[in-house]
């Protein structure tokens, strides 16, 4: 399986503050910007960016918690839409972050940020399912 990964940097080009990995031909597993530079467009830079190095006519798929309205606006607004659900996908904690089943809590481990509450018994959500369908070209 091949992985890439996109990168955001800080201003001064010299510390990573986001990034996007893509893994296999079209799935993107993660997309993460660090919390101080969210609501900059780096969410939306980093989803265009991979969007344009993917092959015309490639489908990029990835999945999002129900509840992650902000997510979810950013992605339609981009032009995906959903098809369908996983039930029970993402184990949630206590402060709201989520992460796949069964997977490293992201967020937390990537940017050494601390939970406000642990909750010793974390709970399933599901998932929404997006698709993006690369235009062919013209």
């Amino acid at each position: 399986m091949r992985a890439r990964v996109t990168e955001s940097a800080d201003r001064t080009g010299n510390r990573p503050v986001g990034y996007a990995l893509v893994v296999g031909d079209g799935h993107l597993a993660e997309l993460v910007v660090h919390p101080t530079y969210r609501r900059e467009g780096r969410g939306r830079a980093l989803l265009e960016a991979v969007i344009e190095r993917l092959e015309p006519g490639t489908r990029m798929t990835l999945t999002v918690a129900v509840g992650n309205d902000p997510a979810r606006a950013l992605y339609e607004s981009v032009g995906f839409r959903e098809i369908g659900r996983q039930p029970e996908f993402f184990e949630v904690d206590a402060g709201g972050r989520g992460r796949d089943a069964g997977e490293r809590n992201v967020e937390n481990e990537a940017w050494n940020v601390e939970s406000e509450t642990r909750n010793p018994e974390p709970r399933t959500v599901d998932a929404a399912v997006y698709a993006y369908d690369v235009p062919e070209e013209c």
